[in-house]
């Protein structure tokens, strides 16, 4: 397994916990912050074989 890209939880400010536990990154998130949540994404749908 790789390692994932978990740069978008380097700060909690950017992130939150929906109530199903679902990570969800903030819209006002920085945009180094945005693409890393998507990266991280793109690797879990990868990993599950999820198109």
């Amino acid at each position: 397994m790789r390692k994932l890209d978990y740069h978008w939880q380097s700060n909690p400010d950017w992130f939150y916990q929906k109530d199903n536990g679902v990570f969800t990154i903030r819209p006002d998130a920085p945009k180094e912050a945005q693409e890393s949540y998507q990266h991280y994404l793109e690797q879990i749908r990868s990993e599950r074989g999820i198109e």
